[in-house]
């Protein structure tokens, strides 16, 4: 048997490590099933991938000449044909895949609108695997978030024809269904290369591991924090590398994860180390890039991971290190967390802005200070994980016909879903966070309780740095705020713990210091509240347009009419900021979820941003602050020349002076040389003899 296997891998002058230990995670387990089972990979370096994994290999396809992606990928949604995709994949791939027994695709996170071709030749694939009737396989795919409509169309063609896809992330799985595929067919599961065994590095390049004693941490940036405009991030980045190197009594050690000769700058990770370390006042080892099995043997030996991208955080949750990711867009914060949610420590992961503006540096030494509970957590993953792997190995087996007694035939039993904990199963649709039944309750009511947000992490009713920002960060608040402000609006927060509330009034009365109203507060009791020590008492439907909503209105209100929140410690209600309430006597903790241009009055300045970027869209300000520096400049420049006018003035005062003195000097001198002048010709008169007389 022969399977056609995809894989973003390029060989050694343009190597990732991710991919290339997706694929040699994939083809060792495939071997291990049917130790018999060839294969024929794709890959950007045919000759160098089927050297070093022992297989077949033939080039990837790639856009003709006179198309962008955009319109060929508008040519092959208008020819809709196999023919079409196989005169486009060339004759020996097409051959390849109706020879074969099947397609299996590698991991990867490239079905996206950032990487076309990729999309193009995998979309290809299924559909000449489906033509020849044969099973394809997708796994440990990180799906979008962007596509264009051209592409969503051609995966929805595509997709139902799989007959298995593997997604490491709840938002993939949510993109699947709606490509159509069944639910049936959709499996959660972790990273292809989570399992990869750690291959020791015995030769030079390991040497720096025994250079000092002490810890390592590893640290992986991509190529943009190498551009110009990553350049203060990076610089706040630093900064906070070696505080945390400092208190860590640490060293730094850069491993990039994208490299090569072909690579190029701004590709290849190690630019972006080289232009770390020119920051850092602390030592930092940048290596070039090692083969995967290398990496994850050197997971094993370092205290700490900090990485942009993805595969850093899959191999340190597989050798237990703790680790904290950082995220640049939407796309990276799927696959981040996606990484690290299995063991559910996803909160360790920020967005770059964050990072930048000094949140890393407290939220890594709390991950430190926690480091042997998120130690345990992840070695509790590892074993739960391996029956999770056999059972999803099971299933791709039944499919592909590598399993005695099952063939390829369409009436064979399909394997079922498989989901990791701590992920409740899979549904058949993967739902939003909050059901239209919610949603109405709450734009009647006003509230709507959330359930419990923060769990027995906490200690002493204190919320660490790290669960605070957990919890800010929800993709439950995040869709909350999406519905209320729009999903394109920017969300800061206004954090405050309150206590003890006597009188009638809405949230909004409470924050005079802002330019403008909140819409939503996100309220967590921080310890049990009940009616007996004074629970949340709220007004239902006083946040409608209308509706008089002050203290002395809601005296008015017959008692019946008040409801009691009685929370336990943990649990948490949403409140629409114009709902009267009162209380509670008891700790609670208040989150305000605000526009982001939202500004303190008091202070002029904006609020910490959970969801989105910061954007100045104040540009009248932005150019009274430059008339002010160009004030200053001028001033300090005329500063400067009347400073350089009083010296001057000074020094010609000190020449006058000096010329006055030679002038002096000159006149003693002619005083002195007169008399002896005189003398000279009275004497000479006397002695001269008379004139002769003509």
């Amino acid at each position: 048997m022969r399977l056609v296997v995809a894989a973003d891998v390029r060989g050694p002058r343009n190597y990732h490590v991710g991919d290339e230990a997706m694929l040699e995670a994939n083809l060792r387990a495939l071997r291990q099933i049917a130790p018999d089972l060839e294969f024929t990979v794709l890959s950007g370096d045919p000759e160098s991938t089927g050297r070093f994994y022992r297989t077949g290999s033939l080039a990837t396809p790639c856009i003709p000449q006179g198309h962008t992606a955009g319109s060929w990928t508008r040519r092959m949604v208008e020819a809709g044909s196999p023919c079409a995709w196989a005169e486009w994949m060339g004759e020996e791939i097409t051959a390849a895949v109706r020879a074969s027994s099947g397609l299996f695709v590698s991991g990867g996170g490239n079905m996206s609108a950032t990487w076309p071709e990729r999309l193009l030749e995998r979309v290809a694939l299924i559909e000449l695997a489906s033509e020849a009737g044969l099973p394809a396989v997708v796994s440990g795919q990180t799906l979008g978030p962007a596509l264009t409509p051209d592409q969503r169309q051609l995966l929805s063609r595509a997709f139902p024809k799989l007959r298995w896809l593997g997604v490491r992330d709840a938002e993939s799985a949510a993109l699947a269904h709606d490509l159509g595929v069944a639910p049936g067919l959709i499996h959660r599961q972790i990273d292809d290369a989570f399992f990869l065994e750690a291959l020791p590095v015995t030769d030079t390049r390991a040497d720096f591991l025994g250079e000092k004693s002490g810890r390592w941490i590893a640290v992986t940036l991509d190529a943009s924090f190498a551009a110009p405009e990553r350049a203060p991030s990076l610089a706040a980045l630093a900064s906070q590398l070696d505080a945390l190197a400092g208190s860590l009594d640490a060293r730094l050690v850069f491993v990039p994860h994208v490299g090569g000769e072909d690579a190029g700058d701004g590709a290849s990770d190690a630019v972006a180390g080289r232009a770390l370390a020119a920051q850092l006042h602390a030592s930092m080892a940048v290596l070039d890039p090692w083969q995967p099995r290398e990496v994850r043997w050197l997971m094993d030996r370092v205290a700490l991971v900090v990485s942009t991208r993805y595969h850093p955080l899959v191999f340190a949750s597989a050798a237990a290190t703790p680790a904290f990711g950082i995220w640049t867009d939407e796309y990276t914060r799927i696959k981040l967390r996606g990484a690290l949610a299995p063991a559910g420590l996803e909160g360790w992961c920020v967005p770059i802005a964050h990072a930048g503006r000094g949140g890393f540096l407290p939220l890594a030494l709390e991950l430190w200070r926690c480091r042997d509970a998120v130690r345990e957590r992840l070695v509790r993953l590892r074993a739960e994980a391996r029956s999770w792997e056999a059972g999803r190995w099971e299933g791709i087996s039944r499919v592909l016909g590598l399993t005695p007694g099952t063939g390829l035939a369409e009436e064979s039993p399909q394997p079922p879903a498989i989901s990791i904990a701590p992920c409740a199963p899979l549904p058949f649709r993967a739902p939003r966070l909050l059901t239209g039944e919610q949603w109405s309750r709450y734009e009647r009511d006003g509230y709507l309780r959330l359930g419990r947000l923060l769990d027995a992490r906490w200690e002493g009713g204190s919320v660490c740095p790290q669960l605070l920002f957990d919890l800010l960060g929800r993709d439950l608040l995040r869709e909350i705020c999406a519905r209320v402000y729009g999903a394109q609006t920017n969300i800061s927060v206004l954090i405050e713990e309150r206590e003890g509330q006597s009188d009638w009034q809405h949230l909004a009365g409470m924050t005079g210091h802002l330019d403008r109203d909140p819409l939503v507060t996100l309220w967590v009791a921080l310890e049990p509240s009940t009616r007996a020590n004074g629970c949340l008492e709220v007004i239902p439907g006083t946040h409608s347009p209308g509706l008089p909503a002050t203290a002395e209105a809601a005296r008015q209100v017959p008692g019946d009419a008040i409801e009691s929140l009685e929370l336990e410690a943990g649990e948490a209600v949403l409140l629409h900021n114009r709902l009267l309430r009162r209380g509670s006597a008891t700790r609670a903790l208040s989150v305000s979820y605000m526009d982001a241009r939202t500004l303190n009055i008091l202070t002029g300045q904006r609020f910490p941003i959970v969801f989105g970027e910061y954007v100045d869209d104040m540009p009248f300000l932005r150019g009274i602050l430059e008339d002010n520096r160009r004030l200053r400049e001028s001033a300090e420049e005329a500063a400067r020349y009347a400073a350089s006018l009083l010296e001057d003035t000074q020094r010609r005062e000190r020449m006058r002076c000096e010329a006055e003195q030679y002038a002096k000097s000159l006149e003693d001198e002619r005083a002195k040389l007169r008399v002896p002048a005189r003398r000279f010709g009275r004497s000479r008169r006397a002695t001269s003899p008379a004139s002769p007389i003509p």
